[in-house]
């Protein structure tokens, strides 16, 4: 789906440990912005969160050591990172579901 990337822990010596499923949403691409997608989700009763949200950087007892302005690739991820759930019970239908709600967002197709 144009604009909308897997970060699968990918490479030599890597191994995903399935904790959770973040996902990035590149607005100018997908059309839809990661908290329009959350809402979206949200009100069709499925939880996701924001995640590497807000940025250590941005909490008040580091704003006088460091400033999130001095991490700008890290504030463009921190914007576009969404966690879909992961869970054990979650089963087949229910990845179906969250992926049916995501690709009916603007400009792309329903898999229905």
């Amino acid at each position: 789906m144009p604009g909308l990337r897997l970060l699968l822990a990918e490479g030599e010596g890597l191994t995903s440990n399935y904790a959770y499923m973040p996902v990035t949403f590149d607005e100018a691409v997908f059309g839809e912005s990661r908290d329009e997608v959350m809402s979206r989700l949200a009100a069709e009763g499925i939880g996701a969160r924001k995640y590497f949200y807000p940025l250590v950087s941005d909490y008040a007892c580091y704003r006088e050591t460091y400033h999130s302005s001095e991490t700008p690739v890290a504030r463009h991820l921190a914007s576009q990172v969404l966690t879909l759930p992961l869970f054990e019970e979650l089963g087949a239908a229910g990845a179906d579901e969250i992926c049916d709600v995501i690709l009916k967002g603007p400009g792309s197709n329903p898999r229905k």
